[in-house]
């Protein structure tokens, strides 16, 4: 019994999670697919499972209930006790407890703090576990990236530049790169060799598209302009389809809704959405040219409205 206790890492009350729970959102990653995750993923998952409690909000719902129950109480009460004064404190009680319920129902979901996920990872790495497949800083190495063609002897069918180096690797590790037959480059040149494979294809062929993807903030936003007017590839005359996110899209996104854009005021990271939802809306974003947020919309299942007609 003592050798299983020694051998727990976290300890529930003072970490708000058990080992299981931690393995649990790990597993979680891996069942929709992503076999290598971010640590934004790892705490996108751990909002969605509510393993990181937001109590804010509950602090405010359980205050105005409780109050409005002794406001009640206090009113009904005071024409036993003979103090009519103390129906108007009851009054005021239900009140003021009629405001704070208004307060939170207007507020915005509170922010989980990301800190939290991190010190779960110190914890567990303190402990001597390891976890492989975390990406936690970009790695790729020659031997793990496509130059000329991605699948099967296909031939490279378009360039996708990303944000950040890191997405780089989220996509090609969990061969998201062969769904979409591209090469992947980061907008910062990374990795040298796939910059190098997309100078070659875009001189050899000028009408290869290029895509932009790009979280849902304003950094975000001016990507574009950044690569068109850049020195990363000869891009300037060239059109550019731009899948990423934007700030006012994602408010949209229920798949958002766990780590609260609102909350964020609509500055989320790409990394948060679940990880299913991109690796399965972004090939349809690709072959249609559209927004990543709009291929998102469009797979969602119909359901028939009281009308007859058909809604998302």
């Amino acid at each position: 019994m003592s050798s299983a206790i020694s051998s727990n890492v976290f300890d529930e009350s003072r970490d708000g999670i058990s080992d299981a729970e931690f393995q649990s959102l790990i597993e979680g990653l891996q069942a929709e697919g992503a076999t290598w995750f971010t640590e934004r993923q790892l705490y996108a998952r751990a909002c969605a499972e509510e393993a990181i409690p937001s109590r804010v909000l509950g602090v405010l719902w359980l205050s105005a209930g409780l109050l409005s129950a002794l406001g009640f109480v206090v009113a009904f009460l005071s024409p036993f006790l003979g103090v009519p004064a103390l129906a108007f404190v009851g009054g005021a009680a239900v009140m003021s407890s009629m405001a704070i319920f208004m307060v939170a129902w207007l507020m915005p979901m509170p922010v989980p703090r990301e800190a939290t996920v991190r010190c779960w990872l110190d914890t567990w790495a303190k402990a001597g576990r390891s976890l492989p497949t975390l990406l936690q800083e970009p790695s790729l190495d020659d031997t793990e990236i496509p130059s000329t063609s991605t699948r099967d002897g296909d031939r490279l069918e378009r360039i996708l530049i990303v944000e950040h180096d890191l997405m780089v690797d989220l996509l090609v590790r969990n061969g998201l790169h062969r769904d979409l037959d591209a090469i992947v480059v980061s907008e910062h040149g990374y990795p040298a060799s796939s910059r190098a494979a997309a100078k070659e294809a875009l001189r050899f062929r000028p009408g290869l598209p290029v895509l932009l993807l790009h979280d849902a903030t304003d950094e975000g936003d001016a990507m574009h302009r950044r690569v068109q007017f850049g020195d990363l590839l000869p891009l300037r005359d060239r059109f550019l389809t731009d899948l990423g996110l934007a700030p006012h899209e994602v408010a949209s996104l229920r798949e958002l809704d766990p780590v609260s854009p609102r909350g964020r005021r609509n500055q989320v990271p790409l990394e948060m959405l679940p990880w299913k939802t991109l690796a399965d809306a972004l090939p349809d974003a690709v072959r249609t040219r559209t927004s990543l947020a709009h291929a998102i919309d469009l797979r969602r299942p119909k359901r028939r409205s009281a009308r007859g007609g058909w809604t998302a």
